[in-house]
Parts: structure tokens; C-alpha cells; sequence
């Protein structure tokens, strides 16, 4: 049984990490910024990816920054 409950929407979770998450997309809030060019992300695996993305393109263009 999901024991946590969104107070915005009908969502419910069976841990908190995932409301917790889950509210991120109520609230707007993005704690996870790329380092190379300021994005912020609601999540961190999302934030990596783009950064990852970010690097291989600068090393692929030449680019050290």
C-alpha cells in the first residue's frame, strides 16, 4: 500500500524519496545544476547525462570549457 500522498495532485508513493521527487514537478524546484553551463535539473540522474552530453561535445569540437 503507498503510504505517501501528494497535497497537490492524487500521486502516492511507497517511500518518501519519491514523493519527495515527485513534488519537485509541483514546486519547480531543480537543486541539481550542470556545472558547464548553469541547467538545473529536478533530478540528478538527468543533470549527468546533460553533462556527460556536454563534455563529449566540447572534447569533440575542441573545446576545453
Amino acid at each position: 500500500r503507498k503510504k505517501f500522498k501528494c497535497p497537490y495532485c492524487s500521486f502516492s508513493a511507497m517511500h518518501q524519496c519519491i514523493l519527495k521527487r515527485h513534488m519537485r514537478s509541483h514546486t519547480g524546484e531543480r537543486p541539481y545544476p550542470c556545472e558547464i553551463c548553469g541547467k538545473k535539473f529536478t533530478r540528478r540522474e538527468h543533470m549527468k547525462r546533460h553533462t556527460l552530453v556536454r563534455v563529449l561535445l566540447l572534447r569533440a569540437s575542441g573545446g576545453n570549457s
